[in-house]
């Protein structure tokens, strides 16, 4: 992970669309390392630094919490800000609904892929 690289939780992930599309229906299609959008919302009736995370099919999958996107809502708006899914969580016996991790650059450069995990990561990683 980079210097300029962070990591978010993003938040609203169960909620629908304003279209009607299923939010947990476009994270199950994600995949860790997908690119990711970044579009400030400055006229959201709740909050004016909301900063929405869209898949790179184009579909909502939720917001940045409102701690992370006050400080993030001018790099974003600058083009400053790149994204990726780290690692999708969740969607087991006692939390069937999926969240996701993003890992964001702050800097606009480039955000490396995370690298595989667990044991077969470790034996030939």
């Amino acid at each position: 992970m980079g210097k300029n690289d962070r990591t978010f939780n993003i938040v609203g992930e169960s909620r629908r669309n304003a279209d009607g599309s299923n939010r947990q229906t476009e994270i199950r299609r994600c995949r860790a390392g997908d690119a990711v959008s970044l579009c400030c919302e400055p006229d959201n009736p709740y909050d004016r630094n909301a900063v929405a995370v869209f898949s790179k099919r184009g579909i909502q999958i939720g917001y940045l919490s409102s701690e992370h996107a006050e400080w993030m809502t001018d790099k974003v708006a600058r083009g400053l800000a790149t994204a990726i899914i780290e690692r999708i969580n969740g969607g087991v016996a006692g939390k069937p609904s999926l969240g996701v991790c993003l890992r964001v650059n702050y800097k606009g450069e480039a955000v490396e892929p995370p690298k595989p995990r667990g044991l077969l990561a470790r034996l030939f990683g």
